[in-house]
């Protein structure tokens, strides 16, 4: 009862230990890294509020081009969210701050086109769902297809393409094509994470009130879907990319010449 038991080391983790897969090792990613992941879903956050007021003003109006002014951030913003995001779930060290804004710098000008495009057609969609929701046009089951399969394919899309950006070298357009055919290739990935992506965002822009959608925002929330999106979707990334292997053979590499290089007495 008196032994002072806390000192005693714990089981720890073993050395071969194999690592976690699937909901545990979400959980793992989420608890161990949820300050950096709600500074990075607010510092997003802060990036697109004059999209989202642009939007929610222009929502009364049916839609107008002067979105473009206002998501001209948007495209780098979502750089730099999946930037962070993808360190976490890749084991990777950084610093919120500067790994947020030097995403943005230096992928601003490839970003910032599709992501104004890609935020148009995400509040067209929008639009759509509110009219289809709300019962200001006959919906038929063909209505409804279209405007979950376009939500679907906005987020999708928009998704790969910054991975892209962010981990290879590939013109615009390349990386959209690229993008449309991963989504198809690797429906059993994309199509889950289209759901959560496109289920968040219609629980939270068109049934929740907008004081609710603030304080869930606030609270980090949407972080836990972006997490568990590229969560499923960088496993594709990495079949079809192989963007972390020859990273790992280099440092084997060094880590070979080091050991080869040392002298012992």
């Amino acid at each position: 009862m008196f032994k002072p038991s806390w000192v005693a080391p714990g089981p720890g983790v073993e050395k071969d230990a194999p690592p976690k897969k699937g909901p545990a090792r979400y959980f793992e990613i989420l608890l161990r890294d949820a300050g950096t992941l709600w500074k990075a879903g607010a510092l997003f956050c802060l990036c697109c509020l004059p999209m989202a007021v642009c939007a929610a003003v222009l929502m009364l109006l049916g839609g107008h081009p002067a979105v473009f002014v206002a998501a001209v951030s948007a495209g780098p913003a979502m750089a730099g969210l999946h930037f962070v995001v993808l360190k976490t779930v890749r084991d990777e060290p950084g610093y919120v701050w500067h790994d947020f804004k030097t995403a943005c710098r230096e992928n601003r000008r490839q970003t910032r086109a599709p992501g104004m495009v890609l935020s148009f057609l995400l509040l067209i969609e929008t639009l759509c769902a509110r009219l289809v929701l709300y019962g200001a046009v006959q919906a038929s089951a063909l209505l409804y297809a279209g405007v979950i399969l376009g939500l679907l394919l906005v987020f999708l899309v928009w998704h790969f393409f910054t991975m892209q950006v962010l981990f290879l070298t590939l013109p615009t357009r390349a990386a959209l094509q690229n993008s449309v055919l991963l989504v198809f290739g690797h429906v059993w990935r994309s199509l889950p994470a289209g759901l959560l992506l496109a289920g968040a965002w219609a629980v939270m822009v068109l049934v929740l009130q907008p004081w609710f959608s603030l304080l869930l925002l606030c609270a980090g929330a949407p972080m836990l879907i972006v997490l568990w999106a590229d969560f499923l979707l960088w496993p594709v990334m990495e079949k079809v990319f192989s963007i972390t292997r020859p990273r790992r053979e280099q440092r084997q590499a060094e880590a070979d010449t080091d050991a080869d290089g040392q002298s012992f007495p």
